[in-house]
């Protein structure tokens, strides 16, 4: 997975809304990858934490949206992927700081 094409940070104006994009790629030893289920927010989730998240048909790109506020803040991206014969992969999360300012 990749945030923002690999930035380390992002920001604007508060108040202002950003888009992350992110990217992700997946494959599996055992069959075509064809779910995935995934959070963005503000802390990193482990896999029993993503059992929240609906499985969805794999994509290699989805936006999220935020509003900016000021000052830092930390966003976080887990994904786990399920391949075509319901093989599980590990967790993978990726992190992007965005820096509001007036």
């Amino acid at each position: 997975m990749e945030i923002e094409e690999g930035a380390c940070c992002v920001g604007g104006k508060a108040g202002d809304s950003l888009e992350i994009e992110t990217a992700f790629q997946a494959s599996s030893p055992l069959g075509e990858v064809t779910q995935m289920r995934v959070r963005f927010g503000s802390r990193p989730f482990a896999e029993e934490q993503l059992t929240a998240a609906e499985w969805e048909s794999f994509v290699p790109l989805k936006v999220f949206h935020i509003e900016i506020v000021i000052n830092w803040v930390g966003y976080y991206v887990s994904v786990q992927y399920m391949d075509e014969n319901g093989n599980l992969s590990a967790v993978y999360q990726g992190d992007i700081s965005v820096e509001g300012h007036p």
